[in-house]
């Protein structure tokens, strides 16, 4: 019985142990993501303030 307790713990702890590992990548993995999407939607608008656009997304011409 003392056998099958301690499977047990240590089951339950290297199931945390990887668990917390995985959240931890995960978690810096998504920051990352975040990071390049802001750059990415802050260089959309720099290049879109320089007029306006359709939606096929090249300059309109004046008066049409």
């Amino acid at each position: 019985m003392l056998l099958l307790s301690f499977h047990i713990v240590a089951v339950a702890i290297m199931v945390a142990v990887t668990g917390s590992i995985a959240y931890q990548m995960g978690k810096k993995e998504g920051i990352r993501i975040t990071d390049v999407y802001h750059a990415e939607m802050l260089a959309e608008q720099q290049t879109s303030s320089d007029g306006p656009q359709n939606s096929s997304g090249q300059n309109q011409k004046p008066g049409s």
